[in-house]
């Protein structure tokens, strides 16, 4: 506790420090700013450097707030029953139910538990690196991605394409079926490492950021009853840099980039650019790369996407605050992710509403008292 305690302090003072003008009495006071800050909001020091918050130059949009991932967490467990919420976290155990359901989601090839141990989809036991290795190099299909089965925000996720008798990853790094073997092995951890099919994107959304790799829909679902549904929030995530998937980049490197769209269309609303390690938000209008308008985008199959959503969520019931995760495909959408802790939409002008949403269904009332600082 005490250790925890002079983290907490330590990171007061260098993110105040950080945000602070220079001298020691701007560094005083800022540090003092950062403590009430995040006494008042429950923000972490650096959640609250990242948002703007301590930043004394950054402009005020009153009408817009911001919610601390501990308040939305504990939202998120008033409505999400923590002993069902595994379901979700384990893909092995979400895409099972999502196939048993009837839900679209991309077949899974083969599944790598920590010792090597696992199994393929055609029943076959894969016991340790011999036969491992015999599936890699006979039987496994020319392309698959690769995932851990219980992290998040992408980390572990990478692409494969076969190569005469090795592989390559997205960046077109040569790996023999043993090296291959190597890596997921390293992967699986303590976890395990599931091997899935590739899905293509729409070709309207490929163009949108002219990428090869899906870009994904966001549907927020909240369910008033096991048959009452509504998508309280949408936003489609657009991959930047050299990246093969849409997950917010949290080394800072590269912009993350989203578009908030309206629920009931699937038109773009409000775009947004940041970085991790930049504090504040950016409006976004355009695509960077392609010029595209944000108010020009048109979510494709969009009353499928909604329904595909909704369909998953009362198949998930009891848990009933859950962010999905969509590929919108030339076949139709399919389900990729469902994430019963999901990341607050502070990047977003309609965060204040969805709090709202979700705490008049939890039965409290929870006070936002941060206007939403933008560059």
């Amino acid at each position: 506790m005490l250790s925890r305690k002079l983290s907490r302090m330590w990171q007061t003072v260098r993110c105040g420090v950080r945000a602070s003008r220079p001298g020691p009495v701007a560094w005083i006071r800022s540090i003092v700013r950062t403590a009430r800050i995040c006494r008042l909001g429950r923000f972490l020091p650096i959640e609250a450097f990242r948002l703007g918050l301590l930043n004394p130059d950054l402009p005020n949009i009153p009408s817009e707030s911001f919610i601390s991932r501990k308040n939305l967490t504990k939202l998120q467990k008033m409505l999400n029953p923590e002993p069902l919420a595994a379901g979700l976290r384990n893909k092995v155990t979400f895409y099972r139910r999502c196939e048993t359901a009837g839900l679209p989601s991309p077949p899974v090839y083969a599944v790598m538990f920590p010792g090597t141990v696992g199994w393929a989809s055609d029943g076959s036991r894969l016991g340790g690196e011999a036969d491992w290795l015999s599936y890699l190099s006979e039987r496994i299909p020319g392309e698959f991605f690769v995932k851990p089965v219980a992290e998040s925000h992408g980390n572990g996720v990478e692409l494969f394409t076969r190569d005469a008798a090795a592989f390559r990853d997205h960046r077109g790094k040569r790996f023999s079926p043993r090296e291959l073997h190597g890596w997921l092995v390293r992967g699986a951890g303590e976890q395990g490492m599931i091997l899935q099919q590739r899905v293509r994107m729409h070709p309207s959304l490929a163009e949108l950021g002219r990428t090869e790799y899906v870009q994904t829909a966001r549907v927020n679902t909240l369910l008033d009853s096991p048959t009452e549904c509504r998508v309280i929030h949408a936003h489609v995530r657009l991959i930047v840099g050299d990246r093969v998937c849409d997950n917010s980049e949290f080394a800072g490197l590269v912009d993350n980039l989203q578009i908030m769209l309206d629920p009931a269309t699937g038109r773009g609303v409000a775009g947004v650019t940041y970085r991790r390690s930049v504090p504040g938000f950016r409006p976004l209008t355009a695509h960077p790369v392609t010029g595209q308008r944000v108010a020009d985008l048109q979510v494709p199959d969009w009353p499928r996407v909604c329904d595909l959503a909704c369909r998953a969520a009362f198949v998930f019931y009891p848990m009933r605050a859950i962010g999905w995760d969509v590929a919108v495909t030339p076949d139709g959408p399919v389900l990729l992710e469902g994430n019963v802790a999901w990341d607050p939409l502070n990047q977003h002008p309609s965060v204040g509403q969805v709090v709202a949403q979700l705490a008049a269904a939890a039965g409290v009332k929870l006070a936002m008292p941060y206007s939403r600082p933008l560059l």
